[in-house]
């Protein structure tokens, strides 16, 4: 099997350029003068407490602009103009973007959208933001990157110690943010004395999608778990601060994350289509080990099979037999399983001319066994299966320097990069059960912010603002960046003005009479800034 090259289209975007929207995108525009009125809310002590998508993280990492722009920066921005204080963030270092520990990088760069490849590149430019270096707060900004909700709570989050553990214990953020290595997230947040807070219940489902969906569900119960966790941070705030506004958990499956790449985006001609189709085909033992789709054709052959008779090698014929045969063997027998010809049908593998699935393994496929040794759980992607965006990367090259092992062509997929329609199904379910406890959770007197619901809004039928149209279309739609998750700095601004309407309803401020438009946010930023 030789491959000339394998040329995946969703990467070829049909720009020709992408708009920088400021003459300074790492600017944050101050809202026009206005009378502003906090109406029965404290606006003098905000803090915000989160996760990635408050904490400014965009186009795949934390770097100084995105910060800048993150809807807790632009909200205070407002509400300092209707009696709001000032409002510190735990900068970052540059706008390349990434973290090291004690030199070692733990995260990677920023993306900005090359004009030249039409794809997302890494940010030119070392990675100087370091844990070590330490920039004890607290801050107004208490969010960070890949926080879980139980994480909040947690003590030794931001204990270096922790960073060397497996798993580890520690945040490199908040390691370099905390007031020092004892201080839980809450406790940084309390110490300020809040009049008002907003708070994002953590990163546990997008974190989960991202990992493809591992065998593990999102913990909800247990006293480590998401709903432990929820609880005990709004129970803390209930009883510490007299307003804030909570959010519900948006649904990282319908992000563009996991939408911008088709399900079937591999190109075959016909020859390598048939090369391929032979491989996985093969019957003839003489010629070798069965192919996989002739050993599923012959595990479903003994499905309601009792017994068998004549069984003679691998690759032998296998008879159905009477069972009160003498010389019958048992079904299940040390020679082969079975599986329903339906099963069968799922996993046969099928190349053609033209655009192809993935070639992904499915753990909830039933494991074979047989003389021939285990074989995996392959099936190719169904329009019901998501392929995460960092696979883009993967699809199509060559391991091993092998041109007859290409991912997701003739090797599986990782999984990590793979949402299956089981696992979709899993993550929903549980993120329904999640956002009822949030919303069953507000504590009196405070606010709940739909922020799913907003998602859901972009992805489903697009939001015009301001004259502008967002929409969930990588790159171009305004809201998602260019890790496909996390809003654009034109996005945060959205959020921020349907969160002002939100606080507006509920203590009769007038936020959102501030003249905040979000054209003045950036949609991208370029490289070098």
């Amino acid at each position: 099997m030789k491959f000339k090259y394998i040329f995946f289209s969703v990467l070829l975007f049909s720009l020709t350029s992408c708009e920088t929207d400021v003459e300074d995108p790492t600017a944050v525009v101050p809202p026009a003068p206005y009378v502003g009125d906090s109406g029965s809310a404290d606006f003098s002590s905000y803090v915000s407490l989160g996760a990635s998508n408050a904490s400014g993280f965009m186009d795949n990492s934390l770097f100084i602009a995105g910060q800048l722009n993150s809807f807790p920066n632009i909200l205070a921005g407002v509400m300092s103009q209707a009696g709001g204080g000032e409002f510190t963030q735990p900068y970052v270092a540059d706008n390349v973007g990434g973290m090291t520990v004690s030199g070692n990088e733990v995260a990677g760069e920023r993306f900005f959208f090359s004009t030249q490849a039409f794809v997302p590149q890494g940010a030119s430019g070392a990675i100087t933001t370091e844990a070590l270096d330490f920039q004890p707060g607290p801050y107004s900004n208490m969010s960070f990157p890949f926080v879980s909700a139980i994480h909040m709570v947690a003590p030794g989050y931001g204990n270096p110690a922790g960073l060397a553990t497996v798993p580890a214990t520690a945040n490199p953020w908040f390691v370099r943010a905390a007031s020092n290595p004892s201080a839980r997230i809450i406790d940084d947040v309390l110490v300020q004395s809040p009049s008002f807070v907003t708070l994002v219940p953590g990163d546990d489902f997008n974190q989960w999608a991202l990992f493809g969906g591992p065998s593990e569900e999102v913990t909800l119960g247990g006293a480590t778990g998401m709903v432990a966790g929820v609880q005990a941070v709004i129970g803390a705030l209930a009883a510490n601060v007299d307003a804030g506004v909570i959010t519900t958990l948006p649904d990282p499956s319908i992000t563009p994350t996991f939408t911008a790449i088709p399900w079937n985006p591999i190109p075959l001609d016909a020859a390598t289509a048939a090369q391929l189709n032979a491989v996985f085909n093969n019957a003839d033992p003489s010629q070798g080990d069965l192919g996989y789709n002739a050993i599923l054709q012959l595990a479903a052959a003994l499905y309601n099979v009792e017994c068998l008779s004549g069984i003679q090698a691998a690759g032998g014929n296998f008879v159905p037999a009477d069972c009160d045969d003498a010389a019958s063997v048992p079904i299940p027998n040390p020679f082969f399983q079975a599986i329903s010809p339906e099963e069968a049908g799922v996993r046969t593998i099928v190349y053609v001319e033209g655009n192809n699935p993935v070639l992904i393994v499915d753990e909830n496929l039933t494991a074979l066994s047989t003389p021939l040794g285990d074989i995996p759980q392959l099936r190719q992607t169904t329009e019901n299966d998501r392929i995460s965006f960092g696979a883009s990367a993967l699809l199509g090259t060559v391991l091993n320097n092998d041109p007859n092992q290409v991912w997701g062509v003739s090797v599986p997929a990782p999984d990590v990069r793979i949402l299956t329609a089981d696992e979709i199904a899993t993550l929903r379910s549980q993120l329904a059960t999640a956002n009822d406890l949030i919303s069953s959770s507000v504590p009196d007197g405070w606010a709940l912010f739909d922020l799913a619901g907003l998602y859901e809004e972009v992805v489903t039928t697009g939001i015009t603002m301001d004259t502008y149209t967002m929409t969930s279309d990588y790159a171009l739609g305004g809201f998602f960046g260019l890790d496909g998750y996390y809003p654009t700095a034109r996005g945060n601004a959205l959020i921020a003005k349907r969160m002002m309407e939100a606080i507006d309803a509920v203590w009769g401020s007038n936020l959102s009479d501030s003249g905040l438009s979000i054209g003045d946010f950036p949609t991208n930023f370029p490289d070098g800034i």
